[in-house]
């Protein structure tokens, strides 16, 4: 089993980890998940590909990769989805922006200004939908400008004054930090979420993924 490989005296295992993982597990918890893990296992090479959840779970669904880091679940019996972290939704303005010295707004004082959003397919974008129908909002009901498919490229939008945005707070912390970015509720609005390690229940992982699942359900603060 990985968990007995992953203690005590270790071989100089080698190989090749393949990851694939959505936006905000995969640029602001796997970089710090990673360097401990390459320091335990230097001789396993990591190959990893950020893109969006669902295509995330197709892989996984399609036998591609071993595992993904997914900010949100679907209901294919065959998929485990195990919980990671977790997260919430903050709607960002920067510095000068109308909004960004308010701490509350509705969904009509955002619908007045230019919004940018996470592509289709993002958990992120997934939950924004859920909770503003389940406040009987839609998003035709917002000045949409811009669909971005980072976190990063929509942080850089918002700097240079495209657009308000909404983003995940992991994704925000060194920019609400430091104050070029400014966190702002919205009334009814309300996005905590979970990401996950998704996998296929049908199929056996390779040693270098079955020692990196491992690390992380005996590591859960290696990021923080």
């Amino acid at each position: 089993e990985a968990r007995k490989e992953v203690t005590g005296h270790e071989p100089p295992f080698v190989g090749e980890l393949v990851i694939a993982a959505s936006s905000v597990p995969g640029e602001h918890l796997l970089p710090a998940f990673l360097a401990v893990f390459g320091q335990k296992y230097p001789n396993i090479r990591v190959r990893a590909a950020v893109s969006d959840s669902m295509a995330v779970i197709g892989q996984v669904e399609r036998g591609e990769i071993s595992f993904g880091l997914v900010g949100k679940k679907t209901d294919n019996p065959n998929l485990e989805f195990r919980f990671l972290a977790s997260d919430r939704m903050a709607l960002v303005a920067p510095t000068g922006h109308a909004l960004s010295k308010k701490r509350k707004v509705t969904v009509d004082q955002l619908a007045t200004h230019a919004l940018i959003l996470r592509e289709a397919g993002s958990g992120l974008r997934h939950c924004f939908e859920k909770s503003l129908e389940r406040a009987g909002r839609s998003l035709t009901d917002l000045r949409i400008v811009l669909e971005l498919g980072s976190n990063e490229s929509i942080k850089e939008a918002v700097q240079r004054g495209v657009g308000v945005a909404v983003l995940s707070v992991l994704a925000v912390q060194k920019e609400l930090k430091t104050g070029t970015l400014h966190a702002i509720e919205v009334k009814d609005i309300h996005c905590n979420r979970d990401m996950f390690v998704v996998q296929d229940r049908r199929r056996v992982s390779p040693l270098p993924a079955r020692l990196f699942l491992a690390f992380l359900a005996s590591n859960p603060v290696a990021a923080s």
